[in-house]
């Protein structure tokens, strides 16, 4: 019984690691300027230390903090992963990933919890997503 409470435990440890390293797989993935595909004058620039500065016109308009996650105010799901962001007045905002691309042609597809709206980002000018 003993061994069968240890691996239990150990399969507990593992999962919460692996779920851990895929939240820190997409944060370094996230780093970066991405700019969405319908507003190029709209881009959020995501920071190594948890800052996202929000840009329209190359005029900063809100600085957020920004974790992701597999909850976000009252969603908990373990096979989906939130981008929460925390503004000024302490609110937060949740964004579902679906999907996210780090490659030359990279692209961020994430979903406004609030409005249910599907923003989509990408991260290099020339590329545009119809």
């Amino acid at each position: 019984m003993k061994k069968i409470a240890v691996v239990v435990v150990l399969m507990c440890v593992s999962c919460n690691f692996f779920d851990s390293k895929k939240n820190v797989d997409n944060t370094k993935k996230l780093i970066g300027t991405w700019y969405a595909n319908d507003y190029r004058n709209s881009k959020w620039i995501y920071k190594t230390d948890g800052k996202l500065y929000n840009y329209y016109d190359d005029e900063l308009l809100e600085v957020f903090n920004y974790s992701i996650s597999n909850t976000c105010g009252n969603k908990v799901n373990d096979t989906i992963e939130y981008i929460k962001l925390i503004d000024k007045d302490s609110i937060e905002h949740c964004f579902k990933i679906n999907a996210i691309n780090k490659k030359k042609d990279g692209v961020l597809s994430i979903k406004n919890m609030d409005t249910g709206d599907t923003v989509l980002f990408v991260n290099n000018l020339n590329v545009k997503i119809n």
